[in-house]
């Protein structure tokens, strides 16, 4: 009988032309057999999905968009390699999967491909089922009408040294105040300083310091970076590349700050300066057992409420001002970026909402009073 050697040549060859197989399969292939083609969607683009399409519009344009064209309320598109997305924007279906059968659906759970799994281990948005319900009935303290009506000083206080920043930038020229803010870089540093404080009870005070380290990261990490091809690849965030040594120094960054708040809140649980926060509630809590909460677990918590009130907070506020700079240049001539351009916004939204300061322009109830809109919005382009 012959023997047949087989080389490392040949194992590597017939290796890789099964992993080729596979991907081309994945594909080319299975995007065409999934059930979800049931559902009303755009046409399927092979390697690129419909995110080349939907990269050259916001993200709001691309829902109503689509929408529109597709008459449903809930709709599928395909992500970058063909995988497939559902899109929904309907009141009913959103009752069914996170109230009504929430225990039926996962949430999006797995977060170690991405760019932040190491940062963010296992935080609330991400858990499901039980754990879920545990982990979020020991958080609604923190979360109580109350804390929330006490948090206010919180945002005009912090509001208010923003707008004494800017002031001292302000130079008068024909009896004429003007200056010009880095808008972005100030919001950052308002949002964190809100976070941090409501939240677990810790002053940064970003605003006052503005070398402080932490605020670039928290863009950085938080910005919805160009997806490139490497990232497709299996184990991506692991290349060496100069993106993902930038992420891995921005989380060193978040860890210390991180592990600086527990440290801090441990110290100052059970006096009088612990106050009722948050980061409390998460300390405090007990299982039938008696036993606390992981110091793994409750790392994960703060950093998981810090990156997704940065997320949602940082955005809505810089839109917000944004549109009405927007509002006030097509009403009344004004140097672009220019501070008093600013002030005249933050007096617009004061004499639309009234009983509101103009400093509190920027507070969390306004953030979500904009959301609530947007989705309004959507919702009567639907209808239409």
């Amino acid at each position: 009988m012959a023997r047949y050697a087989v080389s490392w040549w040949d194992v590597v060859l017939y290796v890789g032309l099964a992993v080729f197989s596979w991907y081309m399969y994945r594909i080319l292939v299975k995007p065409l057999l999934s059930p979800l083609r049931k559902i009303p969607g755009t046409p399927y683009v092979p390697f690129f999905g419909n995110m080349l399409e939907a990269r050259r519009y916001e993200a709001m344009t691309n829902c109503i968009r689509w929408m529109t064209k597709l008459d449903s309320k809930i709709i599928r598109f395909y992500f970058f390699g063909g995988e497939e997305r559902v899109l929904v924007a309907d009141p009913d279906i959103f009752q069914h999967v996170l109230i009504t059968n929430s225990k039926n659906y996962d949430r999006v759970g797995d977060l170690s491909r991405g760019p932040l799994g190491k940062l963010l281990p296992n935080p609330l948005f991400v858990l499901s089922g039980e754990h879920h319900h545990i982990v979020r009935k020991i958080c609604n303290p923190g979360f109580s009408i109350r804390l929330i009506h006490g948090m206010v000083p919180t945002f005009q206080e912090r509001a208010e040294a923003l707008i004494h920043l800017w002031t001292q930038g302000l130079q008068t020229q024909d009896n004429k105040m003007f200056g010009d803010v880095n808008a972005q870089t100030d919001l950052a540093k308002l949002t964190s300083d809100v976070i941090c404080k409501c939240g677990f009870g810790y002053d940064m005070h970003t605003i006052e310091n503005p070398d402080s380290p932490l605020v670039q990261p928290l863009q950085r990490l938080n910005a919805n970076s160009p997806t490139s091809f490497l990232d497709l690849l299996p184990f991506s965030r692991w290349y060496p590349t100069k993106r993902n040594r930038q992420v891995w120094e921005d989380s060193k960054l978040i860890f210390q700050l991180a592990d600086k708040i527990l440290h801090q809140k441990k110290q100052t649980l059970g006096t009088k300066d612990c106050g009722q926060d948050l980061l409390t509630s998460l300390l405090v809590a007990r299982d039938q057992e008696g036993g606390a909460m992981s110091d793994k677990d409750l790392f994960g918590e703060v950093i998981g409420f810090f990156f997704a009130g940065f997320e949602y907070l940082y955005p809505c506020s810089t839109d917000l001002v944004r549109k009405s700079l927007l509002y006030r240049r097509e009403t009344t001539p004004c140097k672009k970026n220019s501070l008093a351009e600013l002030f005249c916004a933050k007096l617009t939204i004061f004499a639309f909402f009234g009983h509101l300061k103009a400093s509190l322009i920027l507070n969390v109830f306004l953030c979500h009073l904009k959301a609530r809109v947007n989705m309004c919005v959507l919702l009567c382009h639907l209808k239409a």
